[in-house]
């Protein structure tokens, strides 16, 4: 029997999804904001060009959110499952794991009122690093995941973690 979201788990999934996107929006519309700034140098009257930036990027970032949980339910399938769970329920996993980083870095952009683009690669890593291990201490809370595999998970998912947080900063 494969397990499924409960309504509550469905609820608190949506609230986390909202937040995650509503947080991330704030953030790259101030780090949009600070990039044209320091290129133009001087502040930029118009918002439109701002938002409608960073609403591609929610958008960007809400179907990346449900790739990146088709891609760990394949890799966790490959691994070896103890139970059998829903994409729902791993976007819920998923959702999670993020969240905290993400709240992290809406933090130190308010706090610092920038991020420079050092900075922003290793609250990257760091994030990408606890993402991964969240994930998978949750997958063996939920009993879904034997504990070795859960080690092997949580290496695969670090080096792939990396490897696209490493190409992310090469093509920017």
């Amino acid at each position: 029997m494969r397990i499924r979201l409960t309504r509550q788990q469905l609820i608190y999934f949506i609230i986390m999804y909202i937040s995650d996107l509503v947080i991330t929006y704030f953030i790259t519309k101030k780090m949009i904001t600070d990039e044209i700034n320091k290129l133009l140098g001087e502040d930029i009257t118009t918002e439109l060009i701002i938002d409608i930036i960073a609403i591609i990027v929610i958008i960007i970032a809400a179907v990346f959110i449900i790739v990146q949980a088709v891609i760990y339910k394949f890799i966790v399938k490959v691994i070896g499952e103890k139970r059998k769970f829903t994409l729902g329920v791993n976007l819920y996993l998923i959702m999670l794991s993020v969240l905290p980083g993400t709240i992290m870095m809406f933090v130190m952009v308010m706090i610092f009122n920038n991020i420079t683009e050092q900075s922003n690669i290793w609250i990257t890593y760091i994030t990408s690093i606890t993402s991964a291990l969240i994930y998978c201490i949750l997958l063996l809370r939920f009993d879904l995941i034997a504990k070795k595999q859960m080690y092997i998970l949580l290496s695969v998912l670090l080096f792939v973690n990396m490897v696209f947080s490493s190409l992310t900063f090469i093509y920017l």
